[in-house]
């Protein structure tokens, strides 16, 4: 919730690892992350004659008025979308999708793809895999893996992924260069994996995976 101009989001890193009590405690206090947001004010509104209004028998200008509460629940997207494509460094100096990260990077670039921004369902599994051993990898503050509990992913993906990766995540058979097999994302037991086709991006050959159980 929010009830200030500009609000201050502050979050606490990670919990200490554990280690062999020897000695007295090595008490530790929890580093503190901080995201400034500066709230603004939004506004969409229809010029409509009353006149008009009354004679709409086929009711099309009242519908055009409904999708106002459409467009202002697809705003979020919108401006969630942008932030994620600007790729801001304005939370810890560095562009939030970066190799560059203490824990690891989050910035992959998958060469297994012929086509860029035409993946095969054989390549789109393939990026789903790569992209899941990086989460695993990714550590915390305290060194420790960051991932280990994972059980939920979402990938978003522009419109021409959509048909890849959608036979990637749901047919029983893949084929690639060496035959058929079987789809290695049907077994991996314990992830769900949520496939989020975004029309706002602007990049064709980008995708976006994020841990979505917490």
């Amino acid at each position: 919730t929010s009830d200030q101009t500009i609000e201050t989001h502050r979050g606490l890193q990670a919990t200490p690892a554990l280690r062999e009590w020897l000695g007295g405690r090595q008490a530790k206090r929890l580093g503190v992350d901080e995201q400034i947001v500066v709230n603004k004010r939004y506004e969409a509104t229809l010029e409509v004659s009353r006149q008009d209004l009354r004679r709409d028998k086929l009711g099309q200008i009242q519908i055009r008025i409904n999708e106002l509460a459409q467009r202002a629940a697809n705003h979020w997207t919108k401006l969630v979308t942008e932030q994620i494509e600007a790729n801001s460094t304005t939370y810890d100096g560095l562009a939030f999708f970066s190799s560059s990260h203490s824990g690891g990077s989050n910035d992959l670039s998958i060469t297994s793809i012929g086509t860029g921004n035409a993946p095969t369902a054989a390549e789109a599994e393939g990026v789903v895999m790569d992209s899941l051993e990086a989460m695993y990898s990714l550590v915390d503050d305290e060194s420790e893996p960051m991932s280990m509990d994972i059980t939920q992913i979402t990938i978003m993906v522009p419109v021409n992924m959509y048909g890849a990766f959608q036979r990637a995540l749901n047919d029983a058979v893949i084929t690639d260069g060496s035959g058929t097999r079987t789809n290695t994302l049907l077994n991996l037991g314990g992830i769900t994996i949520r496939l989020a086709v975004n029309p706002r991006l602007t990049n064709d050959d980008k995708l976006y995976v994020f841990r979505s159980d917490r």
